[in-house]
Parts: structure tokens; C-alpha cells; sequence
């Protein structure tokens, strides 16, 4: 009896042993280099891989979860943000495999944040930047004069368009000029929107380029979602209110100059792809004292053009960034403009993962020491005069 306790003891502890380095060994296997699982979340919140005909929800091809896991308030200046961490899950249908991965998103929760409009004089004007709520990348601008009266630039996806809709109400539902620098969905959808149920608003005149939508439709991709390109066509057919512009054409509202340093033409139809950001309407802004450059989405391959035939336009005091300040005109091109100050139309994930240039963007402009505007801090808002 006593020796049969002893075989079952060595059994026993034997088959633990075999538990235990399986349990490694799984564990070894399952480990995701952090490499590879900041290239997961990147992808995953991928301004192309959102689609324009959701909210504010977001989902993947396969099935995906979004928790909140910690929440907490930072405060910078005037602003106060919400940090979140998303954990989300992705589940093949080819095999079960759950990666789990966590990235700070910054969002904006009306609720904490708080916002100090600048006091200007008569002769001074207020440029303000808006981040998106949801955490996504956008771009949406106003300038507003001392009497109120209001710029849009652009304005974000299209379930942003209460949000536009809210700051147009506190100018008395009137808007100067809209500029859209070009029809995407995260530039143009909130236009679309409003535009197709104005509820009192009134628009004076509405800016944009010149698109060449046949060429546009042989080159677009899924991430370009070209159905807003169409959405926005058919609103503005037939408007009598619709200026569209070209390279030098000049234009003024509410005492400010623009000048347009390039929109789509024959360079951009010449491309095979991109036409859209490349397409963007770049422009400064200038006052009696300051001057703003406005790069959109436009990104490498029209930077020689833009140098070669406007580098004396680039001697500015702010800049908003091209495409997000991301894969877009390279630091070379930056070292062309001077600015006190930079705008990134980006919330935090554009800055982590090594598949995206903002982050080293970012590092090239603290090494200039300017000032620099993100999601982060937004609302931010810029005296200018």
C-alpha cells in the first residue's frame, strides 16, 4: 500500500510538470511584439477604414468591441480633455483568434471641457480649431471677426453636423463664406448634412475647387468613399452662391485676403492616385499684421509645385498642417515656411505606431520651438489680426 502512494505521488506530480510547461509554452506562443500590436490599433483606427454611412459607432469588417477600461480628466491650459483607453477586439472567421489591443484615444466630453473665447478688439479676429468628440481625425476651422460674423472651414464628418450646426447658431445661423477644401467625408459630410436642410441657416458664399469627378471616380478607392464626392456634387449643382477656385485666384471676406496657392487642376488629374487630397485647396489667410497657410489634405506630390511657384507665400505666422500631419509634404517643405505656430488635425493615435509620421513631425517642429496645436488641447482658438 505504502509503495502504491508513492507511484500515485510521482504520477501525480509528474503530470503537473506537464501542465505547467504547456502552460509556458502556450504562453510564449501567444506573445505579440509591441511592434505589431501598435500596428494593429493603428490600423483599426485608420481614418480610411471608417465609413461615413455609420455614426459615431465603430465597427470593423468582422466583429468588434470597444470598452472603456479607464477614463481620466487632464487639464492643459484652458482645456480639459478626456483620456480613454479602448480595448478592442477582433475576431477572424477563419480561425478563433481574439488580439486584444489597448490606444489612448483623446475625446473631447462636453461636459468636463472647459473653453475660454479670447477677447479681441475691432481690428483682430479669433481662429479657432475643433476636434472631433469620437476621437477620429477631421478637420474643422472658424474665423470670427469682432461683430460675430462667421468663416467655416470645412467641418468634419457627417455626424458632426449638430456641432457645426451649434457653432453656426451662436453667429445667428449666418455664415460669411464656407470654404471645403476638398470633398472628403471627414471634410466635407457635416456640409452635406446642413446643406441639405439648412434649418434657417444662411450661407453667403460657399468656396471649394474645381473637381474633375469623372477622373476622380477612376482613381478612388474604398477609403475615399466617393459617394460623399457625389452627395456634395449634387447639393451644390445649381447653387448660384458656389465660387470655385483656382491657383492664384484671390478672393476677400470680412477684411481678410485669401489667396489660393493651389487647387485641383491638370497636375492633379495627371496623378493615378490620391487626386482627392492632392486635389485640396491650399490658401493663406492674411490680415494687417498676421497670416495663416492652410494645407489640407494636400500631400507630396504637389510640394515641388507648390515650392517652385509660391515660396514667397510660405513666410506665414500659422500653419494648419497638411493631411493631419501625416504621410503627407515632408519636413523639407516645412523648412520653406516660417510659423510661430502649428495646427495637427489629430487626435492622439496619430502620433503612436510606427506606420504613421506625425509623431516624428511633431518632434521635427518642438526642435523649431513653435507653438503646437492638437486634438489634445483643442478647442484652440489663435488671435489674429
Amino acid at each position: 500500500m505504502k509503495r502504491f502512494f508513492i507511484e500515485y505521488r510521482f504520477v501525480a506530480i509528474c503530470c503537473a510538470l506537464c501542465m505547467i510547461a504547456g502552460l509556458f509554452g502556450c504562453a510564449k506562443d501567444s506573445e505579440i511584439s509591441e511592434d505589431s500590436l501598435a500596428l494593429q490599433t493603428n490600423e483599426y483606427f485608420e481614418c480610411s477604414s471608417f465609413d461615413e454611412t455609420t455614426t459615431s459607432e465603430v465597427t470593423t469588417e468582422e466583429t468588434t468591441e470597444e470598452t472603456t477600461t479607464e477614463e481620466e480628466t487632464m487639464t492643459e491650459e484652458e482645456t480639459t480633455e478626456e483620456t480613454t483607453k479602448v480595448t478592442t477586439k477582433e475576431t477572424t472567421t477563419e480561425e478563433t483568434m481574439v488580439v486584444t489591443t489597448t490606444e489612448e484615444v483623446t475625446t473631447t466630453v462636453a461636459e468636463t471641457t472647459t473653453y475660454t473665447k479670447p477677447e479681441i478688439s475691432r481690428d483682430q479676429y479669433i481662429i479657432t480649431q475643433y476636434g472631433d468628440w469620437s476621437g477620429r481625425q477631421h478637420m474643422f476651422y472658424t474665423i470670427e471677426d469682432y461683430d460675430g460674423n462667421l468663416i467655416v472651414i470645412d467641418g468634419g464628418w457627417s455626424y458632426e453636423a449638430d456641432v457645426v450646426r451649434s457653432v453656426i447658431a451662436e453667429h445667428d445661423n449666418h455664415v460669411s463664406a464656407w470654404i471645403i477644401t476638398h470633398p472628403h467625408p471627414d471634410h466635407a459630410g457635416a456640409f452635406n448634412v446642413i446643406y441639405q436642410d439648412l434649418q434657417g441657416i444662411v450661407v453667403d458664399t460657399i468656396y471649394t475647387v474645381d473637381v474633375n469627378y469623372d477622373r476622380y471616380a477612376e482613381t478612388a478607392t474604398a477609403s475615399d468613399q466617393y459617394f460623399v464626392c457625389e452627395t456634395f456634387r449634387s447639393v451644390i449643382s445649381g447653387l448660384n452662391n458656389v465660387a470655385v477656385v483656382h491657383e492664384n485666384d484671390e478672393f476677400s471676406v470680412l477684411g481678410l485676403d485669401f489667396k489660393v496657392l493651389h487647387a485641383w487642376d491638370e497636375n492633379v488629374d495627371a496623378l493615378s492616385s490620391a487626386l482627392c487630397n492632392n486635389g485640396s485647396m491650399v490658401f493663406t489667410v492674411t490680415g494687417s499684421v498676421n497670416k495663416m497657410l492652410f494645407l489640407a489634405d494636400v500631400q507630396d506630390e504637389m510640394e515641388d509645385f507648390i515650392l517652385a511657384n509660391h515660396l514667397a507665400d510660405l513666410d506665414v505666422d500659422f500653419v494648419q498642417l497638411a493631411h493631419h500631419g501625416n504621410w503627407a509634404v515632408s519636413q523639407s517643405f516645412y523648412d520653406n515656411v516660417s510659423a510661430s505656430a502649428v495646427f495637427f488635425d489629430a487626435p492622439g493615435w496619430l502620433f503612436s505606431g510606427s506606420i504613421y509620421t506625425a509623431a516624428a513631425l511633431k518632434e521635427y517642429f518642438e526642435g523649431r520651438d513653435v507653438d503646437i496645436y492638437t486634438f489634445y488641447t483643442e478647442r484652440n482658438s489663435v488671435v489674429f489680426e
